[in-house]
């Protein structure tokens, strides 16, 4: 089992955080493409064309998706600020950091809040978020298993897999 890093944007986590959100879909890359006899190239090798979802995940299940695979788990990366404390917390801070990294001292922009406000090391007071893509692991706050894995085509997507549901536990499928 591995833990890795996936970015979502601030509505796809509160969509997370209220339950609404039960897969995420990421492109295959590269894209395979369409060979002369109607079959699918993939790093040079031939594949079956396949007309159904089925068909098209058997001919795909040789691809390893670089998220995992079921059983794996997903640290969620958001937008946000941390870690933040008060002066007066200083001192504790700068002899042992490791307390202060932790979710409880970071600000995220999902909540909605205002922008947090900060000291630099210059001791210049800023305002500001820090792009999802810099969150280290000790930040993050959500965490999701891989339950399932599957390559289909954009459009075989139905309406009720485009739609955000409930689920029970924080799971995630690619």
């Amino acid at each position: 089992m591995k833990d890795r890093g996936i970015i979502f944007n601030a509505e796809m986590v509160r969509a997370l955080l209220d339950g609404r959100k039960t897969q995420t879909r990421r492109l295959v890359k590269p894209q395979p493409e369409l060979t002369t006899g109607s079959g699918f190239s993939w790093n040079g090798r031939l594949y079956g064309a396949g007309s159904s979802d089925s068909e098209t995940n058997r001919n795909f299940a040789h691809v390893v998706c670089p998220h995992g695979k079921p059983g794996d788990r997903l640290w969620v990366r958001e937008t946000f600020q941390g870690p933040l404390f008060d002066c007066d917390q200083m001192d504790a801070y700068a002899k042992d950091s490791a307390p202060f990294e932790t979710p409880a001292f970071c600000k995220y922009a999902a909540d909605r809040g205002p922008r947090p406000e900060y000291q630099d090391m210059d001791d210049n007071i800023r305002q500001g978020w820090k792009p999802s893509i810099h969150m280290p692991r000790w930040a993050s706050r959500i965490m999701l298993e891989i339950t399932a894995v599957r390559v289909e085509r954009l459009q075989a997507i139905t309406l009720g897999d485009s739609l955000l549901r409930p689920f029970g536990s924080r799971s995630s499928r690619l």
